[in-house]
């Protein structure tokens, strides 16, 4: 049986600057992603980032799971957005909404 390796592969390049393919496996470099991610969120919608910050903190007790599940499904945009942008796939993630917005 083979070992797969742990080592990221060196070539990929990450679509946000300062950020490197190898910051994806370190724990201090995700949360400065996170940070980079609220802050985009939070200036494309101030309402919706406190919202979730607050479920966020209370890991959703005392929310009721329709609520939780409208908070998650306003969120899926941004997230879809930014993990295009960290991958550089932005242009082919138009295409396909532009793809099934025609279907």
């Amino acid at each position: 049986m083979t070992e797969l390796s742990a080592a990221p592969a060196p070539s990929l390049t990450l679509g946000l600057p300062g950020f490197t393919y190898f910051d994806l496996y370190q724990p201090a470099r995700l949360a400065d992603l996170l940070r980079v991610f609220n802050a985009e969120v939070e200036a494309d919608d101030t309402g919706l980032y406190h919202e979730f910050e607050a479920y966020r903190t209370c890991q959703g007790a005392g929310i009721p799971p329709e609520a939780i599940s409208d908070l998650l499904v306003r969120m899926a945009p941004h997230v879809g957005r930014f993990v295009a942008k960290l991958f550089d796939v932005g242009g082919e993630r138009d295409r396909q909404i532009v793809a099934i917005k025609e279907e």
